[in-house]
């Protein structure tokens, strides 16, 4: 069977849009895989506009299939990795790909989306909405294990990333002579200083342990009536400074 003939059986099976690829693995036509179909008729359609001896398949959303890629051969460490977890990877399709990695396809997660270098592994990829894969099995590659594609794994989901942690530093505690000093500084502002020396003295109150957030907001405001400053804006300003130091 030709490449053409290949895309509209499966697609026609299984109802997942395919689309060309060149041998690089580079979608033939210029849209990508935003060409993809499963009618016939518009396959036949792109091979014979942009003919290319490879069948690739949008993931995500596009065909409700998401792939965990392995790349094994570029990324030995990925390898090592899919060795270990592969026990918990579930009984799910996993199909070799040409270069000697795997893809192990998974029922599509909503909000899935194309992630590198998953857990901080080299060669641990995800290709789901915004993505695509090459349909290694149609085209000879050996099957690692034949099922029907699993749910995709809570424990592989990415999570986001961490807020740094703010660094260690000695609770400062409100004092009166510390807050003096402060709005001291903050009463030294001229005209144009008011607002960044009120946001900064707004979070150097704000660190300090004993003093609630509505105190904070008080001192500002007495602060900017003396200024001279709208005070429906430097409660704001206050605001932001305790939302940055203290949430």
């Amino acid at each position: 069977m030709s490449t053409l003939d290949i895309a509209v059986a499966y697609a026609t099976e299984t109802g997942h849009p395919v689309f060309p690829c060149l041998a690089t693995k580079a979608p033939a036509c210029a849209s990508g895989f935003k060409a993809a179909s499963s009618d016939p008729d518009a396959i036949k359609m792109l091979w014979q506009c942009h003919p290319g001896p490879l069948i690739g398949m949008p993931t995500g959303e596009a065909s409700g299939l998401a792939a965990l890629d392995i790349d094994a051969v570029k990324h030995p460490e990925s390898a090592a990795w899919f060795d270990a977890n592969y026990f918990r990877l579930g009984d799910t399709l996993t199909i070799e790909t040409r270069s000697g990695g795997w893809h192990c396809f998974y029922q599509n997660r909503p909000g899935l989306t194309c992630t590198t270098k998953l857990f901080k592994v080299p060669g641990v990829d995800i290709r789901s909405t915004g993505g695509y894969v090459i349909l290694w099995g149609l085209h000879g590659t050996r099957t690692l294990t034949q099922a029907d594609p699993a749910t995709w794994p809570d424990w592989l989901v990415p999570q986001p990333p961490r807020r740094p942690e703010r660094a260690d530093m000695p609770p400062r505690f409100a004092t009166d002579s510390g807050i003096d000093r402060i709005l001291r500084f903050l009463a030294s502002a001229s005209e144009g200083e008011r607002n960044a020396k009120m946001f900064w003295a707004s979070c150097r109150l704000s660190e300090m342990n004993g003093l609630p957030s509505q105190h904070v907001v008080a001192l500002i405001k007495g602060a900017a009536d003396r200024l001279g400053y709208p005070v429906n804006e430097a409660e704001k300003t206050a605001l932001s400074a305790i939302r940055r130091v203290r949430v």
